[in-house]
């Protein structure tokens, strides 16, 4: 009993320090421990639905349909949608991990055009003067004009003739 105690008690340490990137959000021991008993359920038979998980969560392209999805949750430093828990991925590991909320994404937090559209997964949207998640056909989130991506020829160019609107 006593190993078990100890065991528990170190994993919940593992668990807080990969959790650090949490940044001001507090999980309760209750969740942290039902996650870890949900983990460890999780046997060889159940590693085909392991994968169905991860294949459903890989088709989402944003943060904010990720985390909707209770089977889901974001890598922000990878830019994808993954299967897991509060706790964090199922497969691999994460070091921004978004599970139930976005925190600011990469993109947001870019103020400049050519700073945003070194992303990939970012666009610049002239008309507001902000940077969003998009991919290079549309933002995410509304532009009412002047949407630009790094795939266009000419990024960061409010007269150029491929802006799309």
């Amino acid at each position: 009993m006593r190993t078990q105690v100890n065991a528990l008690i170190d994993t919940l340490k593992l668990t807080v320090q990969r959790n650090k990137n949490l940044e001001g959000r507090v999980l309760s021991l209750e969740s942290i421990i039902n996650a870890e008993r949900a983990r460890r359920q999780i046997t060889e038979s159940n590693k085909p639905n392991m994968q169905e998980t991860e294949e459903h969560c890989n088709a989402k392209q944003s943060c904010q349909s990720c985390t909707k999805d209770p089977q889901c949750g974001w890598c922000q430093s990878e830019m994808i949608c993954k299967g897991g828990d509060p706790i964090g991925p199922h497969q691999q590991s994460c070091v921004y991990w978004d599970y139930d909320t976005c925190s600011q994404s990469i993109c947001q937090s870019s103020t400049r055009c050519k700073v945003c559209v070194v992303n990939q997964e970012c666009g610049w949207c002239e008309a507001t003067k902000t940077c969003s998640e998009g991919s290079k056909v549309k933002p995410l989130i509304s532009c009412p004009f002047g949407y630009l991506h790094q795939d266009m020829k000419t990024p960061c160019d409010p007269d150029a003739k491929d802006i799309y609107v």
